[in-house]
């Protein structure tokens, strides 16, 4: 029997607020955009920039769109998903993301608007510093 894994850990820091959208049945979904950097095997050790698209489901990607702040060190587990997007003038263009199963801040960030760098580590000590989607 064959058998599939599908398993992504990625590690990288938030490159914009998360955004948060509903399908039209009312599911919430996040979208966050990470980025990391790798190291080219080149004489001058160049480092290169990727960006990647992730996306939280229900109360996950939520509770990411209340919490994280842009620039917060995250880990991000998941499974890789290919799919395609239709654009606004009608083009089809393919896209590869993460679907995130368990988001982990691995430093506190900068804090929300209105609310002190205790609270915020507060409330993520509330949750161990995990959150975990229930998919």
């Amino acid at each position: 029997m064959t058998q599939r894994l599908n398993k992504t850990v990625l590690i990288g820091r938030l490159a914009g607020e998360p955004q948060v959208h509903y399908t039209q049945r009312g599911v919430p979904f996040a979208v966050l955009h990470i980025y990391s950097c790798r190291s080219q095997d080149t004489p001058g050790g160049l480092k290169k920039t990727v960006l990647h698209r992730v996306i939280a489901w229900d109360r996950l990607g939520l509770i990411c769109s209340k919490t994280l702040r842009k620039g917060v060190l995250l880990c991000i587990e998941g499974s890789v998903q290919r799919g395609l997007v239709r654009k606004s003038r009608g083009s089809v263009q393919e896209t590869t993301e993460i679907v995130a199963r368990t988001v982990k801040m691995l430093d506190r960030g900068l804090p929300r608007s209105g609310s002190t760098q205790a609270e915020l580590f507060s409330n993520f000590e509330k949750k161990q510093l995990k959150c975990t989607s229930t998919l």
